[in-house]
């Protein structure tokens, strides 16, 4: 039976496979911001917050989801006193909340691995430094590929989560190091129809709202880490 990931599952995992660097980040922070960016979308898909008018996010639902790493986020987002736009929630992340960044990118690893979808191995930084490495199953991986080209290179209907995936696999440079030239340009037009020509599609358009904000909270703070 075929496995079902939640969108910050399917951006991690796809993101394991070292050998071809498939991740092109430069920080191990940005990961992890797309990791919480990631973990926002889903819980957007959720309905369990909106973005409201204002530009802020609302938390809908405070109940948890028993994910752990989108509950972290819920916790935070009630916690919290005031609400914030997305690209201000991000760049928290990156300042003052940046332990809780790291387990929820942990949190996703962990979840994958009690799913038997990777598998943490020992390795070494420098030939010299003892750390662990999360290996990806590739048929896995493979299978979630297969479902992106199904459904935006074929005719028929369209997930809200293969969207949103092949939007922030596009961002993270991820993309093109899974299809084809050919076929990266055909999803890159497929994309930007969804955008433009659907209009009943309204979510596309807030799910691409939601990753620009992401984008600019990261930028903000990749200048302010390279200035610091």
């Amino acid at each position: 039976m075929s496995k079902q990931f939640t969108l910050p599952e399917e951006l991690v995992f796809l993101g394991l496979d070292k050998k071809i660097h498939r991740f092109k980040l430069d920080y191990q922070s940005h990961k992890e911001l797309y990791s919480v960016g990631a973990v926002f979308i889903e819980l957007l898909l959720r309905e369990v917050i909106n973005i409201g008018q204002d530009g802020k996010v609302h938390l809908v639902q405070a109940d948890p989801t028993g994910i752990s790493y989108l509950d972290q986020v819920i916790e935070v987002l009630s916690d919290s006193s005031k609400d914030r736009s997305l690209k201000k929630w991000i760049l928290s992340f990156y300042y003052s909340k940046r332990n809780v960044r790291k387990k929820v990118h942990q949190s996703i690893l962990e979840s994958l691995c009690e799913q038997d979808v990777v598998t943490q191995e020992k390795d070494t930084f420098l030939f010299i430094i003892p750390k662990h490495k999360y290996v990806a199953a590739k048929q896995e991986q493979d299978r979630i590929i297969q479902r992106i080209r199904a459904e935006l290179l074929e005719e028929g209907p369209v997930d809200e989560q293969t969207v949103a995936l092949s939007f922030l696999l596009k961002e993270t440079k991820m993309l093109k190091e899974y299809f084809s030239n050919y076929e990266h340009e055909q999803l890159i037009k497929r994309l930007e129809e969804l955008k433009v020509k659907h209009e009943s599609l309204q979510w596309v358009k807030w799910i691409e709202k939601a990753i620009d904000e992401i984008n600019l909270a990261i930028a903000a703070a990749g200048a302010a880490a390279a200035t610091s």
